[in-house]
């Protein structure tokens, strides 16, 4: 989707494009096909001729909504809430609204 005033979008027009999607980044250039009447800020690419794929993960993630507590530097006076946002078999991902983390800091994430 594009706003309807953006004139970079026009028929013809060529892009680069970078999707991550799973495990991989995919980059590949395309071109502008058609742009909908009905709905002007959808518009189509053509297939692309080439598509260069780069595996960014080892392990597949797993959107989720887990609420916990973080905990900071061993301290148990010191928690957070947090989001989980996705799991994979070694990561996870989550968010702080709250607070920042530091590089090298230490933190545990409790969930029940």
């Amino acid at each position: 989707m594009v706003p309807d005033d953006n004139d970079d979008m026009q028929v013809g027009t060529e892009l680069k494009a970078k999707v991550v999607f799973g495990r991989a980044a995919y980059a590949f250039r395309t071109r502008v096909a058609a742009q909908d009447s009905r709905i002007p800020e959808l518009i189509q690419l053509e297939y692309p001729m080439r598509i260069k794929k780069h595996t960014i993960r080892k392990h597949m993630r797993i959107d989720t909504q887990l609420s916990a507590r973080l905990i900071r530097n061993e301290v148990v006076a010191i928690r957070f809430d947090a989001q989980i946002t996705n799991l994979s078999a070694s990561a996870i991902g989550f968010f702080l609204p709250d607070a920042t983390l530091e590089v090298g800091e230490h933190f545990k994430i409790a969930v029940r």
